[in-house]
């Protein structure tokens, strides 16, 4: 299916335990800015963006990404981000880098196991 929509290059990388998909460990805020959260990120993915120019922000707060999933957002532009409310240090990490993040409370979303990520399926992505 990658193939079909042009991509040629896929690395394969473990998960590690507990984790159900890469997208809760790693998420892409700009073209060269990704957050990662550390000790559960693979380093092959780690060091396969950093080789591309990537620059990357951190989890500091395991409580934060656990309750808030503040890595569970959507990008909807370049350095623009939609997000949950309540992850305010990651926002604020967010904004440092100068990302621009509008917030939606997903409290009652969280409750039943899912993000703004999790909720949204992407019918067509523009290159830009």
């Amino acid at each position: 299916m990658l193939r079909e929509i042009g991509v040629s290059n896929v690395v394969r990388v473990g998960l590690p335990h507990g984790a159900m998909h890469l997208d809760g460990l790693l998420a892409i805020l700009d073209r060269d800015l990704a957050v990662i959260w550390p000790r559960r990120t693979p380093f092959k993915v780690v060091d396969t963006l950093r080789k591309r120019g990537f620059r990357f922000l951190e989890v500091e707060d395991e409580d934060e990404a656990h309750q808030c999933l503040p890595l569970n957002f959507v990008a909807i532009a370049p350095g623009e981000i939609l997000m949950p409310a309540d992850s305010v240090s990651m926002q604020q990490q967010y904004e440092a880098a100068g990302v621009r993040c509008h917030t939606v409370d997903i409290a009652e979303c969280i409750k039943a196991g899912g993000g703004i990520h999790c909720m949204t399926g992407f019918l067509k992505r523009d290159r830009l």
